[in-house]
């Protein structure tokens, strides 16, 4: 029938996506989205209900973009830089949104010009009330412009928003894709210096500092554009009035400066915190075996309660600090307009509501900027941090060369005439420290009384020519903590 509720039987595969084939009005108002919409109102929506992804964001074709410029920098100059890459292949998307946002920061900023305009109009006695239809169409011009500044804003701020996410996703699947192919290749002397739980933070904690950063990096020229634009039209309407609450601005915006420079440390320090402490956790576990056979459980859970301790001490003030740098800029705003009203109505000039009114939508619009510039600085000092953690393992050196994979061989493995050798770095203990695979002269403090003191001497000892790696490096890295 007609007016029959419509069916949405399962598919018998993902589909793939309408945003591939959406003209640009379904996409700038996304009713391209409808029918998943209306799939999850009609019934649960399954595996198969899910979109394909879109194949321009496939991590593929953007890995392959990436190494062709970044094999033209190690040409040139032998080490690359992950930023500079970055830019060259998603600059001009990047930038392309930056503009996007400079029109709508433009039209949400210059609405309460027409508000003041609009209220004005409302005010006149000689206007509307004595019935004098010949200027009657104003007011309608001006709610008309209200309107479609407002509706302009608002399309360009989410056409930014798509853009920036779209760049933002790309160069994380980036990242993670170049990130787990340098894993691969790594020499044995690189992997001693850059640990596995070093490799998965940068996958997953320091991709992620990326993707948010892209977001939000324009702000820091779009908010001190705003702050211009807004000082100028706040000057039209109350005069040098108007600088009174300005200066409050001008005074708080030096304290970015101080604020990022303690982001930037806790940050570095939390990043070693937690690289520890994985590398820790993944030794403990691939020697798990010797720590139950001597009992030192509770001497390893006691070094990862600490490391951890420390981690969330650090993080903590991190959080305390971008806390109370978001409180005092909400704050600003509100500090700013009162004393500037103050200021003006005490120098014997009248509010009216036009002035009123429009005043603090300007000061309104500040709070945006204010809100998320903080946000931004300390993304972008979580980012520089992570941007020298990723260049350091993209110029870490490779294995020189590389098996030749051949799928129609008779045998998976073959070795003629091998030679085996392995690299190493100095140890930097101090002499006299027992070296790794070594005994300790006594059991951990927290061991149990019945553990002998040359306890690790009586394990079973591995065949010759082979090392229990994960062992000696538990060992060697935990010795100092007992003695």
């Amino acid at each position: 029938m007609f007016f029959g509720k419509k069916e949405y039987p399962v598919p018998s595969e993902p589909q793939p996506s309408p945003y591939t084939h959406a003209n640009i009005l379904s996409k700038l108002t996304y009713t391209w989205e409808n029918t998943i919409f209306n799939i999850g109102y009609k019934r649960p929506i399954e595996d198969n209900d899910v979109y394909l992804l879109d194949p321009k964001f496939k991590e593929e074709r953007h890995e392959k973009k990436f190494y062709e410029k970044w094999d033209k920098t190690l040409a040139k100059k032998g080490q690359g830089n992950i930023v500079k890459t970055l830019f060259k292949v998603y600059g001009w998307k990047w930038g392309s949104a930056g503009l996007i946002k400079l029109v709508a920061d433009l039209c949400n900023t210059i609405s309460p010009i027409f508000l003041e305009l609009l209220l004005s109009y409302l005010e006149s006695d000689e206007q509307g009330r004595e019935g004098d239809d010949h200027h009657t169409y104003k007011g309608w011009i001006y709610v008309l412009c209200i309107f479609l500044l407002q509706f302009l804003s608002t399309i360009f701020t989410n056409t930014y928003m798509e853009v920036v996410s779209e760049v933002g996703m790309s160069v994380r699947s980036t990242i993670v894709g170049v990130i787990y192919r340098k894993a691969l290749k790594l020499s044995n002397k690189a992997r001693q210096t850059i640990g596995d739980g070093q490799i998965v933070n940068l996958v997953s904690s320091d991709s992620n500092r990326f993707e948010r950063l892209i977001m939000g990096l324009h702000f820091l020229w779009s908010g001190p554009v705003q702050l211009i634009i807004i000082l100028v039209l706040l000057i039209r309407s109350l005069g040098v009035w108007a600088l009174v609450g300005f200066t409050i601005f001008v005074v708080v915006i030096p304290l970015q400066g101080v604020i990022m420079k303690l982001s930037t440390r806790l940050r570095q320090k939390t990043s070693v915190l937690t690289d520890q402490r994985v590398k820790e956790t993944q030794e403990i576990l691939g020697s798990m075996r010797i720590i139950k056979f001597f009992g030192w459980e509770n001497s390893f859970l006691n070094v990862l309660s600490d490391l951890r301790k420390k981690e969330l001490k650090s993080t903590k003030k991190a959080i305390i600090l971008r806390a109370e740098t978001s409180t005092i800029f909400n704050i600003v705003p509100f500090l700013a307009s009162a004393l500037t009203f103050i200021a003006y109505s005490a120098a014997g000039n009248i509010l009216t509501a036009a002035k009123v009114f429009s005043c603090i939508a300007f000061f309104n619009k500040l709070r945006a900027p204010l809100a998320i510039l903080p946000n931004t600085f300390s993304q972008l000092t979580d980012a520089w941090v992570s941007m020298k953690r990723i260049n350091n393992l993209l110029n870490a050196k490779e294995l020189d060369d590389l098996p030749e994979y051949d799928p129609n061989h008779e045998y998976a493995i073959t070795i003629e005439n091998g030679q085996f050798n392995w690299e190493s770095v100095e140890s930097k203990k101090k002499e006299g420290k027992p070296k790794g695979g070594s005994a300790p002269n006594s059991a951990p403090p927290s061991a149990p009384p019945s553990a002998p003191p040359s306890a690790p001497s009586s394990a079973p000892s591995t065949p010759a020519g082979s090392t229990n790696v994960s062992t000696d490096i538990l060992i060697q890295n935990n010795i100092d903590v007992y003695k």
